[in-house]
């Protein structure tokens, strides 16, 4: 394949994967995860009437931080999301959904200044990690988690919905008291929904935000500092828009835990001190954050040769192509940065669950469930066109984004030289206009 054959195909991949979307924790369906905005028929989750596959639970604890992560680049200059909970594990349009987390300002990601992501890697995985907290008096059992965001710029206001499966470990029991907890948790804020009878828009632009109205907000509430509001168009049908988060109006009482292993706590010390990055084999600290609360992370770093230049229009993505001019000077590539994050040690409860693993340096074959890996947070290469994460003891295999290959640790782009390159810029046809 020559090399502007291998850039137009990155440029193709971004904008399958561009849009953002929850990563972890790992929704439902995840393999056939839909990333455009809601119409009114795909409310909620973007799979009303399922199936609802569980591709992995994600295991939490109440009362202690959990890392949430996005995928994609496409983040409309940030906005406000919402986290919400449900007892139901298939929700559909009479769920009621209880907020736990309001976030205004800055989410899906921080400082954007209007702007989506550089850079043309398919599985950028978001430069913020959000610290949430399932509340203690939300009582042991399985859920549904719900992600909603409501875009800053763009052609309209948008509503972004993914769903994900949860098992909460709580000291609070599940009984009436605890259900009555959960019943009183506001309902999710809904608008936005495409092909509505009723119109109920936020007015995007301007480095505006959405702020949510006093009654969906709940108790815990992050506020970007100096944002601005944005206005919306209040029409009639808003008043049954904004509250099909209601849904029913009860939730019933959570279904019984069970299984103890997969989606790990916060780090403390990285939620205090930012994410690192290696760039060129060496750790690269990206500055810390305010507060605990405060997404974890900072600005991803700039790569000089597969990161071809792409134009923007209110988010707009663009694809290259190929036309005459000047002779351009040579062009090389440097190594992918990669986030790394150095989690804690396992809680008693996790570590009798996990294998021994290997405390060699190369990981063993891998299987369906993945690969034993030594130590938590560290990118484990798989082969040559393979990498994960490492999680508990385990690594699952993940796909190499195209032009890239993985070395000691450290996801590095393939390095190459041509002369006589001349991208040229344009909108891909049928693209969605951000």
């Amino acid at each position: 394949m020559h090399f502007g054959q291998s850039i137009s195909v990155l440029a193709l991949a971004v904008v399958a994967h561009g849009h953002i979307v929850m990563d972890i924790p790992r929704p439902y369906d995840y393999d056939n995860l839909n990333n455009s905005p809601l119409f009114e028929a795909d409310f909620p989750c973007k799979q009303p009437n399922g199936p609802y596959t569980v591709v992995e639970m994600n295991h939490l604890t109440s009362g202690q931080q959990q890392l949430v992560n996005f995928k994609g680049t496409a983040v409309h200059g940030g906005g406000s999301c919402q986290f919400s909970i449900t007892t139901d594990l298939k929700p559909s349009r009479d769920t009621k959904w209880g907020v736990i987390h309001t976030i205004e300002g800055n989410c899906p990601a921080s400082g954007m200044n209007g702007q989506n992501y550089p850079g043309l890697d398919p599985q950028h995985s978001g430069k913020d990690r959000y610290p949430l907290v399932i509340p203690p008096e939300v009582p042991s059992g399985q859920y549904s988690l719900a992600w909603t965001w409501i875009n800053q710029v763009g052609g309209q206001g948008e509503f972004y919905m993914n769903c994900a499966p949860i098992t909460v470990t709580s000291d609070t029991v599940a009984d009436e008291k605890s259900l009555a907890y959960l019943n009183s948790l506001p309902p999710m804020f809904v608008a936005n929904l495409q092909g509505a009878s009723q119109e109920c828009v936020t007015l995007t632009g301007g480095g505006k935000d959405w702020v949510y109205p006093d009654e969906f907000k709940g108790d815990s509430v992050e506020k970007m500092p100096g944002l601005i509001p944005q206005s919306w168009d209040k029409t009639a049908g808003c008043a049954s828009m904004t509250l099909l988060g209601e849904g029913s109006g009860t939730m019933t009482m959570p279904q019984e835990a069970t299984g103890i292993d997969s989606f790990p706590s916060a780090p403390t010390k990285a939620a205090q001190d930012g994410v690192i990055y290696v760039v060129d084999g060496e750790a690269q600290p990206t500055g810390g954050v305010e507060s605990p609360s405060s997404p974890v992370g900072g600005q991803p770093i700039a790569t000089s040769a597969i990161a071809v230049p792409s134009n923007t229009l209110d988010g707009g993505v663009f694809a290259p192509g190929a036309s005459s001019g000047a002779e351009q000077p040579q062009t090389s590539f440097k190594t992918v940065a990669t986030p790394t994050v150095a989690l804690p040690p396992p809680t008693s409860a996790v570590q009798a669950s996990v294998p021994p693993t290997s405390t060699g340096a190369s990981p063993s074959s891998p299987s369906r469930d993945g690969i034993s890996c030594p130590e938590n947070g560290k990118i484990v290469c798989i082969g040559t066109s393979q990498w994960g994460t490492c999680n508990f003891g385990k690594a699952v295999p993940q796909a190499l984004a195209a032009g890239t290959f993985c070395e000691n640790g450290t996801i590095m782009a393939m390095k190459l030289g041509r002369r006589n390159v001349h991208p040229h810029f344009h909108r891909r046809h049928g693209s969605h206009p951000f």
